[in-house]
């Protein structure tokens, strides 16, 4: 079993913070282009998914603790997604060189970490347009 060839979970949909299955049972099987193999099965989203997870969204910016959050714990959070998606790059890695067939260096060494630093990028930019509001 080679680096990226290690088994892979199915997956299922993530609505309302709970991993579900889609409402249609469906799923489809992605495939390692690299070797033509499967990778695992992935539950088929409908619209009927897609209605649910747009509520559970809408509902979670409305009412949930997010909006009422002072910036600076926001600026935490995005910032923890950064460094937990960073600790755990050889597992994104490996599984983004599944799903697309690109080398693991690539995907690993450059990729994730530029998905991190997104998150640590924006957290950033809150910082510099608190400190602009100061300033005026």
């Amino acid at each position: 079993m080679t680096e990226t060839s290690a088994p892979v979970k199915p997956a299922r949909l993530i609505i309302n913070g709970e991993a579900v299955d889609a409402a249609s049972g469906r799923t489809f099987t992605t495939m390692n282009p690299a070797t033509e193999e499967p990778i695992c099965a992935v539950a088929e989203a409908g619209a009927e998914d897609v209605d649910r997870a747009v509520q559970a969204a809408r509902a979670a910016f409305d009412s949930g603790p997010w909006p009422k959050m002072k910036p600076a714990e926001r600026q935490r959070i995005l910032w923890k997604l950064g460094d937990l998606i960073l600790a755990n790059a050889d597992e994104l890695g490996r599984l983004e060189t599944l799903d697309n067939g690109k080398p693991i260096f690539e995907s690993r060494q450059i990729d994730v970490p530029m998905v991190a630093g997104c998150f640590h990028y924006f957290v950033g930019l809150g910082h510099q347009a608190r400190a602009a509001r100061r300033c005026r």
